[in-house]
């Protein structure tokens, strides 16, 4: 499988994976359950880490890219300018998912060692939890427009980080 085929096919993992999370966290949080609080952080702990795979094939993949004439990969003009945009909002953005991976993580050592202290923290798992998806949202959007060119605006911005608004919404239209 090529290296953009498993970046897109992994990718979901990360912002699917932690957007699933919020459901046995709040059962957890709420019931008071450290079953259900485990599952949740060990969710958000998983998909959060995959993020590194996940950076690691569209690094791959955007090195296959650059060259793409070596690999018989044809794209039209416009396609590096999103590929930059992309890269960069995928080094930004990924950032929230790296996060919600080391909290999940901290919290779940803490439920092992003392449950109390974990359901403070997995409040913010919770929240950087939520964050993900919108992220990954974020991100699809300036992807989808790497080979998509019917996805793109008339204007391809420095990156889509720059103005997250303008890119969800963007994404959209």
């Amino acid at each position: 499988m090529a290296p953009e085929q498993l970046h897109v096919a992994l990718n979901h993992i990360c912002f699917l994976g932690l957007g699933f999370s919020i459901i046995p966290l709040l059962i957890g949080i709420f019931s008071r359950s450290r079953p259900a609080l485990v599952s949740g952080l060990l969710i958000a702990a998983l998909s959060g880490w995959s993020v590194i795979l996940v950076m690691d094939t569209g690094e791959q993949a955007y090195e296959r890219y650059k060259e793409a004439p070596n690999h018989g990969i044809t794209l039209d003009l416009d396609y590096k300018q999103w590929l930059e945009a992309h890269e960069t909002d995928g080094e930004t953005l990924s950032m929230v998912m790296y996060a919600t991976a080391v909290v999940a993580t901290m919290a779940l050592v803490l439920c092992i060692v003392h449950a109390g202290g974990a359901y403070i923290l997995s409040w913010l798992v919770v929240i950087l939890a939520l964050a993900s998806p919108a992220a990954g949202i974020v991100l699809a959007s300036s992807g989808g427009k790497i080979r998509r060119p019917d996805f793109r605006a008339d204007v391809v911005p420095a990156s889509t980080a720059e103005d997250r608004a303008d890119a969800f919404h963007g994404g959209f239209d």
